[in-house]
């Protein structure tokens, strides 16, 4: 499994990589013509460097394989929460780096991470929801199912949230929970070409305690989206499409449901309210002991490697040009 994947930063700094040797290579061949030596050694050098870099790009993609195993004391809450996440065209725009989405993806690992012992849903929606992961305590499963999501996972031809709603709370109606607990959904969308919503569908989520965070993604200002291919996305009249973040209407949504909105930009990051909202959350407090059997994260194999090859590198020069 890999709990990463490659942005568009990554993707520059390899293509930056390459480049720069490949100047480095034109120079040292034409050199070597002019001085009519050899310069065959400068080309073993490279080898160990594309290595060393190719395992340090390995550990950043934090590949898991392998089974550790182990009894543990978990404390649970037992707090039910669902993440409602937007997988329309719109969440690819850049207006947040990498992207709506990745960024989506970022802060949903961030959670998890810190609410391990608890269980964790994933509904996708855009024209239709899709359950994607049900409820589960799998904190390595979940995270890796994150990781795969994408915009090409459903069809685009629109953005249907009150059913992804409605189907949100069919969900968790139809989940054994005790009295005292209070369930959650938390929405990451960045709130456009959304339909009416019916108020019978708000009204419930106060009737049954169901706690609403809307998290808006994006900014106001908006930006272009770009297509895999480069090019940009379009309306009915060849003009490039804008999508801005609808922040007002996201916020009148949370109110709407006694529920709490929260935004995300370039600038602001309110993972630490968003987590103090979910804590406050009711559950039961449980203890029990399991045996865990899960991939391991093995990062640090490749990152060793590769610090041990760059070591090697530095202690070791070779004569460029051979006379």
């Amino acid at each position: 499994f890999w709990n990463k994947n490659l942005t568009n930063t990554e993707y520059w700094f390899i293509a930056c990589f390459l480049l720069i040797y490949l100047l480095y290579f034109i120079k040292i061949i034409y050199i070597s013509f002019k001085m009519k030596v050899s310069a065959r050694a400068s080309f073993l050098k490279f080898l160990p460097r594309l290595t060393a870099f190719g395992l340090l790009i390995i550990a950043l993609m934090e590949p898991s394989f392998g089974i550790t195993e182990g009894d543990s004391n978990i404390k649970a809450s037992n707090k039910v929460l669902y993440f409602l996440v937007d997988v329309s065209k719109s969440m690819d725009a850049q207006d947040i780096a990498p992207s709506r989405l990745e960024k989506t993806k970022n802060e949903i690992k961030k959670i998890i991470n810190y609410f391990s012992n608890d269980r964790f849903g994933l509904v996708l929606f855009a024209s239709q929801p899709l359950l994607f992961t049900p409820l589960t305590t799998d904190k390595e499963n979940l995270k890796n199912m994150v990781t795969s999501i994408n915009t090409d996972l459903l069809q685009n031809t629109g953005t249907n949230l009150p059913e992804a709603l409605a189907f949100c709370l069919d969900k968790v109606n139809n989940t054994n929970i005790r009295n005292e607990n209070t369930p959650a959904i938390i929405l990451f969308t960045d709130g456009e070409d959304f339909a009416d919503i019916n108020e019978s569908i708000l009204n419930d989520f106060k009737r049954k305690r169901i706690k609403f965070y809307v998290v808006g993604m994006g900014t106001k200002k908006g930006t272009n989206i770009l297509l895999q291919n480069g090019q940009l996305v379009k309306d009915k009249n060849n003009n490039p499409v804008i999508t801005r973040l609808e922040a007002e209407y996201l916020a009148t949504l949370a109110s709407k449901t006694n529920g709490k909105y929260f935004e995300y930009n370039n600038i602001q990051s309110p993972l630490a309210d968003i987590i103090e909202s979910i804590e406050n959350l009711k559950g039961i407090k449980t203890q029990f002991s399991v045996n865990a059997a899960n991939p391991g994260n093995k990062f640090h194999f490749p990152l060793l490697i590769a610090i041990f090859i760059i070591c090697i590198d530095l202690l070791f020069t070779i004569r460029i040009f051979n006379f």
